[in-house]
């Protein structure tokens, strides 16, 4: 029997649990009503429109429609980066619009916030698994909520942020077959696997990727039977939940599925828009091949940084020398936690490497590598738990520089918000200050909104801009009364006011975009670290 004392001690863990994530929530929903919204979130929210659309009408007005002609209507205009996410944004707002008129993009904001509080909870669960350390875990999870970067788009990037939250919670189901493969694992891994390759092709790499781990794993301990039952289940599973969540798989799933990614290669590959990086203007279709990496280095704190490198070679140093003693029909890890490892450090160098050399556009900072991210921290715990047995000194000094920064973040989190997404570390301050793209979604349109209408008393106003993003997103998260007092003129019509958040088009950055401004003057900022973000 349980003593009261075991008891007593499982209760207050888990009740410190509880407050810990608590905290971190109520954090994030002090913050998110200040956040704008992004160039692309427009585009998904009305591409997951057409899906929630074809939805309704399917299962609520199956009596009155003609299915032919839905269907039919439906693939003229669907297929295009859609995602489950906005259909949840569209179900949730359906059911609350009559109690709350709360904004649609701030309940796709607020949601995204939460499944990425629920990611961090099983990043938890996954580093105290491997590592049987709370403290770990808890380092773990606010180092990954403390950097700025991903701070900040945890509520508006849902497209990046939501692929990293559900590729979080998809490594804990890893993580738990790679433990126990039985039917409860295999079906709730099924379902996230889905989610992830109902998102991104990266998804569909690492289903793959698990199916060859597992296969080297099973191979000699259990009967051939078991395996080839156990890993048709995880197969025929995800592909069935892949087509439940995904309305355009629906007729023909193999060809809509080809022609889904098709679509979003063609799509993806004629963007062509600059970068600023290193100081250079690159089309995101001609980038350096180490743009992502650079991007890396300067936007994660120091201190992670270092840590994540340090851990990150002397795992490689550990599996090569066990690749070198390699015995024959033997496997390069002897028990399960090293068989996760070993999964975490491929997955790093086939994306973060892979992507680099091989994607056809690069853009918009590391955004598209942020799921990465969390492999990158458990790599820090890799080094810690080195240190622990062999340099106890480092090891105490390692947790307390980590302390530091993570009360840092918090400050700067603080101080700047809602900027945290343009963060840069001290590396950048130092070697190539003002020389990458800092609000390249156009996030502070909402605020430049704010500071127009408090400049104008609130009389009606024309708005233009002289950059890239479009300024509608953020247009229409105003209140009503506050849309009603702009309008929109190019900058040759001569507005009230220009916005200039310095995203250029490819076709236009060796114009001089600043001939529309010989009449204008500057009268409003927005300054992170002396770098001018935006400006009216």
């Amino acid at each position: 029997m349980f003593s009261y004392n075991t008891i007593f001690k499982c209760n207050s863990e888990l009740l410190s649990r509880f407050l810990f994530f608590i905290f971190l929530f109520v954090v994030g929903i002090y913050s998110f009503d200040e956040y704008g919204v992004s160039f692309d979130e427009e585009s998904y929210r009305d591409n997951a429109l057409i899906d929630y659309n074809f939805i309704k009408n399917i299962f609520f007005n199956y009596g009155s429609i003609n299915f032919r002609e839905t269907f039919n209507e439906y693939f003229l205009k669907a297929g295009k980066f859609s995602s489950f996410f906005y259909i949840i944004v569209f179900f949730t707002n359906d059911l609350v619009k009559d109690y709350n008129n709360i904004d649609l993009y701030k309940i796709a904001h607020l949601l995204n916030f939460s499944i990425f509080i629920l990611a961090c909870y099983c990043f938890f669960k996954i580093v105290l698994i491997r590592f049987k350390s709370k403290i770990y875990s808890y380092l773990a999870v606010l180092i990954l909520f403390t950097t700025p970067r991903i701070f900040a788009e945890s509520f508006f990037n849902n497209r990046d942020i939501y692929y990293l939250s559900i590729n979080l919670i998809n490594l804990y189901f890893v993580q738990k077959i790679f433990l126990k493969l039985n039917f409860k694992n295999i079906l709730i891994y099924s379902l996230i696997s889905a989610l992830c390759i109902n998102m991104r092709l990266f998804g569909l790499i690492n289903f793959f990727l698990v199916f060859i781990f597992l296969l080297l794993e099973l191979e000699n301990k259990i009967s051939i039977k078991k395996l080839i039952i156990n890993l048709i289940l995880i197969f025929f599973l995800t592909i069935f939940f892949l087509i439940l969540i995904s309305p355009y798989y629906w007729l023909d799933p193999f060809t809509n599925f080809i022609k889904y990614y098709f679509t979003d290669f063609i799509i993806t590959g004629n963007i062509r828009i600059t970068n600023l990086f290193l100081g250079n203007l690159y089309s995101s279709q001609n980038t350096i091949w180490y743009y992502y990496i650079v991007w890396i280095f300067f936007t994660i704190p120091i201190f992670f940084l270092s840590l994540y490198i340090s851990g990150f070679f002397s795992k490689m140093i550990f599996f090569s020398q066990r690749l070198l003693k390699l015995i024959p029909n033997h496997n390069l890890w002897i028990n399960k936690s090293e068989m996760f490892d070993l999964y975490i450090t491929i997955s790093l160098i086939i994306f973060l490497f892979g992507v680099s050399r091989f994607s056809p556009v690069n853009l918009d900072g590391w955004r598209h590598v942020y799921f990465l991210y969390p492999l990158m921290v458990i790599n820090i715990f890799y080094l810690l738990d080195l240190l622990i047995k062999k340099y106890r000194f480092l090891y105490f000094i390692c947790l307390i520089f980590l302390s530091f920064n993570i009360i840092f973040n918090f400050y700067w989190i603080k101080k700047n918000h809602p900027y945290q997404f343009v963060y840069f570390n001290s590396l950048n301050q130092i070697f190539t200050d003002k020389k990458f793209d800092l609000d390249y979604w156009g996030v502070t349109n909402y605020q430049a909104y704010k500071f127009v209408l408090n400049d104008s008393k609130f009389t009606k106003s024309s708005v233009g801009t002289v950059s890239y993003n479009n300024l509608l997103p953020n247009y229409s998260i105003l209140k009503d009364d506050e849309k009603n007092l702009i309008y929109f003129n190019t900058p040759q019509e001569n507005p009230d006011y220009l916005i200039d958040n310095y995203r250029l088009g490819y076709k236009v950055f060796k114009t001089n975009k600043y001939l529309f401004l010989h009449n204008y003057k500057v009268i409003y900022k927005i300054i992170v670290n002396e770098n001018v973000i935006s400006k009216v």
